[in-house]
């Protein structure tokens, strides 16, 4: 059984193979990119290369003839070389077969694809066009570079008998500028740039019309769609329940309008820490007729209502990681900051009915795990996170590549998944924090584990782990509640009661928390630490049951009248 469970727990779970499958696929992409920029490079290399050796053949057709090949080709136009007609280079030029001394045998052509076809052009010394052989006193041969090649830059480049332009004292990286325009045949410098202008949004427009990139991109998208959708809803998981999520997307709307209309509304809250619970299902049950009548669900606020007839009704709550009835809130009118708390039992409605909003506390089922595990979920948090802001991206970035209906579905998709992580799984950053620091040192203590227990009750209420500055905060309702902190290599830390029963709003609690080294190594569970230091976090004189004292259980009861779940006042749902 030791060894099933063994093997049980080397196991991946679903996140983390989506995971190493989306790194996998980011590095091949990046490795793809990296490939076709080597080859761009190693055909540049070729291209300045192939200069070399052609411009060494010409000097020696110079030695013989005292004078330069002709192109041949009346105007401005130049001899392509390298090709079937131009292969070879004898004593009659660039031609395609040998006559005389041969002083290049396969002239070689531009590297394919990218760069243009080498042009050879024959010149007489103050630039004009040569036709007789005997007689051309220099020449130049066009080519182009795909990117940076050395001291030559990306563009139009001239070869002559001096070099290539861009080396030997012309300007690095200008390109034929750096010659005159009259060495390649044009006729000023502005046409050099506005040609080259061109060349560069055909080079743009080629890229994006690229077939390779095109089909890397039509698969990243609903690959990387997939994983995001994935991520959130593995997120939903943990949040909430898949049903919650559903009602969440088609309810929403609905209750957004209904609110402008009615102005009074029943809470479901955290029976711990007195906060509302978002997206929790919220049932009416007939009790006549043994159905369910209306359901509903939660907002960021808790709320919600129910206009009902009269009657008799039960109601019910369902939400993931909590449990209803509450068995710490039992038979209570008033809890903290909240009236009219309906703990189970039998609703009656008078004759004509009403709006049924009565608050209804649910308690938080959170187990207290090591510090060790708690602080590698944190970590699968920020992974989570960053998978969820890639997936848009991506998304953009196939779209902008392949602009189809499929990438623009997709991308649609990819952000409202984000959207969807963002409401299920991102809380808004408060304005205060509070910080961990080593005592005597003042150092800040990331990965230090805290918790909040909500008394009398001395239940976990909420866990953080402090960021690499030492951050952290607490938002908590009305009532009493202590906070521990543990970090290995400290002594553990925890704090005197806090009274905040006189806080009708939601508390941040964010104080400086100092954790003093421990002289020897702590347990991995530094929760079984005897050695505590306690450090007072607010200024407040506690009014708090003793520790160890267990909640008090009442008699639930088995019927409430609606005038005592309903308010007096319109829109007071608490106090």
């Amino acid at each position: 059984m030791k060894r099933i469970e063994s093997i049980y727990r080397r196991g991946f779970t679903l996140i983390e193979m989506l995971t190493v499958l989306t790194i996998i696929g980011f590095l091949s992409s990046v490795g793809y990119v990296s490939y076709e920029s080597a080859k761009v490079s190693a055909r540049d290399t070729k291209r300045v290369s192939d200069m070399k050796q052609i411009q060494t053949a010409l000097e020696l057709y110079f030695e013989t003839h005292s004078s330069y090949p002709s192109d041949g080709t009346p105007g401005d136009d130049g001899q392509l070389i390298g090709f079937v007609e131009t292969k070879i280079l004898s004593d009659v030029g660039f031609s395609a077969e040998q006559h005389g001394v041969i002083y290049m045998q396969g002239v070689p052509k531009n590297p394919q694809p990218g760069g243009t076809e080498y042009v050879y052009r024959s010149l007489y010394n103050h630039g004009a066009n040569c036709h007789i052989a005997a007689a051309c006193e220099t020449y130049a041969i066009l080519f182009t570079l795909e990117g940076n090649s050395g001291s030559l830059g990306p563009g139009p480049h001239a070869l002559t008998p001096s070099g290539i332009t861009g080396e030997g004292g012309a300007e690095a990286g200008r390109g034929v500028l750096g010659a005159g325009g009259f060495v390649i045949g044009l006729r000023s410098s502005q046409e050099l740039v506005s040609r080259y202008a061109l060349d560069a949004a055909q080079l743009v427009v080629e890229v994006a019309d690229n077939k390779q990139l095109e089909q890397i991109a039509d698969f990243a998208a609903p690959t990387a769609t997939l994983f995001v959708l994935t991520n959130t809803v593995l997120t939903a998981q943990a949040t909430t329940s898949a049903t919650a999520l559903l009602f969440y997307l088609f309810a929403q709307p609905l209750l957004i309008f209904s609110r402008r209309k009615r102005r009074a509304w029943g809470v479901i809250y955290n029976s711990f820490t007195k906060l509302p619970v978002d997206l929790a299902i919220v049932r009416l049950i007939d009790t006549q007729i043994s159905q369910r009548v209306k359901s509903t669900v939660t907002d960021r606020g808790g709320r919600f209502s129910f206009l009902v007839t009269e009657g008799s009704y039960l109601i019910e709550v369902a939400k993931a990681g909590f449990i209803y009835p509450s068995q710490y809130v039992v038979g209570v009118s008033e809890d903290g900051q909240y009236t009219n708390v309906y703990t189970g039992g039998e609703i009656k409605t008078p004759q004509g009915g009403g709006l049924l909003i009565p608050n209804i506390p649910i308690d938080p089922v959170i187990e207290e795990e090591t510090d060790r595990i708690i602080i590698r979920r944190n970590y699968r948090k920020y992974l989570q996170r960053g998978v969820a802001v890639l997936g848009p991206t991506i998304g953009l970035v196939c779209f902008v590549i392949s602009p189809n209906i499929l990438t623009g579905i997709l991308l649609i998709a990819q952000l409202g998944a984000y959207w969807l992580f963002k409401r299920l799984a991102i809380t808004k950053e408060p304005k205060q924090w509070g910080y961990v620091y080593e005592q005597g040192v003042g150092r800040a203590v990331a990965n230090a584990v805290l918790r909040i227990f909500a008394l009398p009750y001395h239940k976990l209420a909420e866990t953080q782990v402090s960021d690499r500055r030492g951050r952290y905060h607490f938002r908590v309702g009305s009532g009493l509640f202590y906070l521990t902190a543990t970090r290995t290599g400290y002594e553990k830390t925890e704090s005197e009661p806090l009274d905040l029963k006189d806080h009708q709003e939601p508390t941040v609690i964010a104080s400086n928390i100092p954790l003093a080294k421990s002289e020897g190594s702590l347990p991995e569970d530094s929760r079984s630490v005897t050695q505590r230091q306690r450090s007072t976090l607010i200024n407040s004189q506690p009014t708090v049951a003793q520790i160890g004292e267990k909640p008090v259980q009442s008699p639930t009861k088995e019927s409430n009248s609606l005038d005592d779940l309903l308010p007096l006042d319109e829109g007071a749902g608490h106090k």
